[in-house]
């Protein structure tokens, strides 16, 4: 599935000068085959990329299944602030500048979803405990840091001093530990 998810998030986010040109239909058209070439590379690829088993040990499971726990848990709160629309980029294609969110999991960081799918990642290699997965998780995980600067570029250009107020006020991806804190109390309310 990361291959799949990076794949569309750098071909919307990289083209978005073109998508917004072109239409919604040809980017998610285009984006669909950037996803099936990915998922293809990663199956024709999977014995190379889960790698070695490191070998099953409760030192790993338990606080991957913990962490994977607390990130599934946390999803729904940024899910409760995106709309379809805008969880699938279509605010992006067509510039639209009436929907930065900076309420909820949004006062904590910018960009909470590549969050929660980080703290997935590293809680999903940690219960698999392959090298493969740690290598993979580690791509992965910089390339979420990849899609987010690339995301951070076209919010500055969308909303241009907004946006710069509210980068001044919120972290990117790490959130501070008071942040921590208004996230879990968000998620209990």
């Amino acid at each position: 599935v990361l291959p799949a998810v990076m794949a569309f998030w750098i071909t919307i986010h990289g083209c978005l000068k073109f998508w917004r040109k072109a239409g919604v239909i040809p980017a998610y058209s285009v984006a669909a085959i950037t996803m099936t070439v990915a998922v293809w590379f990663a199956w024709h690829w999977r014995e190379l990329l889960v790698g070695p088993d490191l070998g099953f040990s409760w030192l790993t499971v338990i606080p991957g299944v913990l962490i994977y726990a607390v990130s599934v848990w946390l999803s729904k709160s940024v899910r409760d602030h995106l709309s379809l629309s805008t969880f699938a980029g279509v605010p992006e294609i067509r510039n639209n500048s009436q929907c930065l969110i900076t309420e909820g999991p949004y006062t904590v960081v910018r960009h909470p979803r590549y969050t929660l799918v980080i703290v997935g990642i590293m809680g999903w290699c940690l219960v698999c405990n392959f090298l493969g997965t740690y290598l993979v998780g580690a791509v992965a995980i910089l390339g979420f840091y990849f899609i987010s600067a690339l995301e951070e570029r076209e919010l500055q250009q969308r909303f241009g001093q907004t946006y710069f107020e509210y980068q001044a006020k919120v972290p990117q991806l790490i959130p501070t530990f008071a942040g921590l804190v208004i996230l879990f109390r968000l998620r209990k309310a």
